[in-house]
C-alpha cells in the first residue's frame, strides 16, 4: 500500500471521528500524531515538531479563551441574542456576526462608553451568578448530584418527531438511546440528579425570560425535552451517576415574573420546591440584592463623572485608562478585617446541617460576595 493510500486512510478515520465527536477532539489529534510515525509516513521528529509552531500555541490558546466565554456565560448571551434578532434567515444571521465580531462602537453612546462596559459586563455576569449560585445551593442537598458535561445531550430527530405527536407528560417516561448520530445538541446550564427521587432535573437559567421572543423560547422547551429522552441513557453510558427513573425540565426565570409551567417555564420562587431545599429562592434573591449594590457602587461614581458632578465616591476601583469594569475582582475578604474569609462559600452555605433539613441562607451581607461568585465561576 501506497504512503498516499496510507495517509487518505488516516484522513478519512480523523474525519469520521470527528464527526461522531468519539473519541474526543484532542484524542483524535493525538491518535493522528501517533499513526503518522508509526505507519513510516513521517519520522517521529517532524511528527514532534508541529508543537514548537508558535500558531499551535496560538490555537491552544483560543481554546482556553474560548472556554472562559462559554462558562462566563458570554458566549450563550451573545448567540441567544444574535439567534433572537436574526429569526430564520440564515443571511440576517451572517450579517449580523459581521457586525457583532467587526466591533464597531455605537454611535448612539459616543462619550458614554466608560458606563456602557460595566453594565454590559453586569448583565452578562449576572447570568453566570445565577447559575453557579443556584448549583451552590444544591450542595446543601447530600443527596443531590451535579453531573458536569464535557459534551453537549444529543437532540434526536426521532425525539422532535415523537414530541409533535404527544405531549410532554405522555413522553417523559420514554427512554431513547443516545448514541445515534445526530447534528443538533443541547447542553443544559445545570444537571442535577436526585438520588432520594431517583429524577434528573435539566435546568436551563435565564437572568429574564421576557427578553426572549416566544418561539425562541418554545424550540428551547422543545429541545430541552428531547435531550430529555437521551438523557437516562446518556447517564448510565457516559457518566458513574445514580440511577434515574425520569427526567424533568425546567426554565428558571430570574426576573421574578409568574411563571408558566405548560411552557416549562419556572419562576425563582418555585426553585425551593423543583430542588427539595428550604429558603433556596430567598437566598438566590439575597445573593442578587447583594450583587445590585456592590454594581451600584460602581456605576454611581461613573454616572457622576460623566455628568460632570463633583465629589465622586473613592470606591471605584476601576481604572478608567485600562477600561475595566470593576466586577472581574475578586472577593478576597481581606479589606472588611474579616478573619474568617474561607467561610464564605459562594454566599450560601447550608443552614442547619445535621438537623436532617436542607436549608440555604447567605453567609454574610458583604455586596462583594456576589461579584466574587460571577467572576470567579462559582469557585470556591
Amino acid at each position: 500500500m501506497s504512503d498516499l493510500s496510507i495517509v487518505f486512510m488516516l484522513l478519512a478515520a480523523a474525519i469520521a471521528m470527528f464527526a461522531l465527536g468519539r473519541p474526543r477532539m484532542d484524542v483524535v489529534a493525538l491518535l493522528m500524531v501517533v499513526a503518522l510515525p508509526l505507519t513510516g509516513i513521517i519520522s517521529v521528529q517532524e511528527a514532534l515538531a508541529g508543537f514548537s509552531d508558535p500558531n499551535i500555541i496560538l490555537i491552544a490558546a483560543l481554546f482556553v479563551v474560548g472556554e472562559a466565554l462559554v462558562r462566563t456565560g458570554v458566549a450563550q448571551m451573545l448567540g441567544d441574542w444574535l439567534v433572537s434578532r436574526a429569526g430564520r434567515s440564515e443571511a440576517r444571521l451572517i450579517v449580523l456576526l459581521m457586525i457583532v465580531v467587526a466591533g464597531k462602537p455605537d454611535p448612539t453612546f459616543v462619550g458614554f462608553e466608560e458606563l456602557l462596559a460595566p453594565i454590559r459586563s453586569a448583565t452578562t455576569l449576572e447570568g453566570a451568578l445565577l447559575e453557579r449560585g443556584i448549583e451552590a445551593v444544591c450542595s446543601c442537598r447530600d443527596d443531590l448530584v451535579m453531573v458536569p458535561l464535557e459534551n453537549p445531550l444529543p437532540v434526536l430527530p426521532e425525539a422532535r418527531a415523537f414530541l409533535r405527536r404527544n405531549e410532554w407528560s405522555k413522553a417523559s417516561g420514554l427512554r431513547l438511546g443516545s448514541e445515534v448520530h445526530t447534528r443538533e445538541f443541547y447542553r443544559p446550564d445545570l444537571l442535577v440528579v436526585d438520588r432520594s427521587l431517583h429524577r434528573a432535573l435539566l435546568l436551563d437559567i435565564k437572568r429574564s425570560v421576557a427578553s426572549h421572543k416566544p418561539k425562541v423560547l418554545a424550540e428551547l422547551r422543545t429541545r430541552m425535552m428531547a435531550a430529555a429522552l437521551v438523557t437516562r441513557d446518556w447517564l448510565e453510558r457516559e457518566c458513574d451517576a445514580p440511577p434515574v427513573e425520569r427526567v424533568e425540565i425546567a426554565i428558571i426565570d430570574g426576573s421574578g415574573d409568574p411563571a408558566d409551567h405548560a411552557r416549562a417555564i419556572f419562576a425563582l420562587s418555585d426553585l425551593d420546591q423543583l430542588i427539595g431545599i428550604t429558603g433556596a429562592a430567598k437566598a438566590i434573591e439575597a445573593l442578587r440584592h447583594l450583587y445590585a449594590a456592590r454594581l451600584r457602587e460602581i456605576l454611581l461614581p461613573r454616572c457622576r463623572s460623566i455628568a460632570g458632578v463633583a465629589g465622586g465616591s473613592g470606591n471605584q476601583r476601576s481604572d478608567p485608562g485600562t477600561g475595566t469594569t470593576g466586577l472581574d475582582e475578586r472577593f478576597d475578604g481581606r479589606d472588611d478585617g474579616s478573619d474568617d474569609a474561607g467561610g464564605v462559600i459562594g454566599g450560601i452555605t447550608r443552614n442547619g446541617a445535621g438537623s436532617g433539613k436542607a436549608e440555604a441562607t447567605v453567609l454574610r451581607h458583604d455586596a462583594r460576595v456576589s461579584v466574587g461568585i460571577a467572576s470567579l465561576g462559582g469557585r470556591t
